[in-house]
């Protein structure tokens, strides 16, 4: 078995500490749980907008003028469409992140995302991690490559050293 201390060697330069005798995760369960994830924040953003859309729709009265006139309205439905998901997924991630390491995605596939020291990310590099996110979400490159690293880190794993363990 695989664990960090193996992988990460011996200390680290940045904390003095460990990740701990832990084993790190594989690409093919972090993508499963990035799935699980994925199908979490859709569905909660579709509970968000659904709601809004129809509440948006009344708002046509049916002729130009009308629809003219609340042009304005659509114009804040199409930023919320397009602004809400980010926040959505940013705070999913974040907060799951801060608070242990667990999203629902990884609580299911019994996994964890730590720091280097084994415990939960901070407020800093579970922001760091997320923007690491978008980065490696281009293609998917930055995910596909914990497949090819010694320490199974992805782009963003690198970025706020972090590590994704099975509990």
């Amino acid at each position: 078995m695989e664990t960090i201390v193996e992988n990460i060697g011996t200390e680290s330069p940045c904390s003095g500490h460990i990740a701990g005798d832990r084993q790190l995760a594989g690409f093919a369960v972090r993508f499963l749980s990035l799935l699980v994830d994925i199908i979490v924040i859709r569905l909660s953003i579709l509970l968000l907008l659904s709601p809004l859309s129809t509440l948006f729709r009344g708002l046509s009265t049916g002729n130009i003028v009308g629809d003219l006139e609340s042009l304005g309205s659509w114009l804040l439905y199409i930023a919320l469409s397009l602004t809400l998901p980010f926040f959505i997924s940013f705070l999913y991630f974040v907060t799951f992140w801060l608070l242990g390491g667990e999203t629902i995605g990884k609580k299911v596939f019994g996994l964890r995302v730590v720091g280097e020291n084994g415990k939960a990310l901070s407020l800093k590099n579970a922001i760091l991690r997320y923007l690491g996110y978008l980065i490696s979400s281009v293609f998917f490159i930055g995910f596909i490559w914990a497949s090819f690293d010694e320490k199974k880190q992805g782009w963003h794993d690198r970025l706020a050293t972090s590590y994704v363990v099975r509990d």
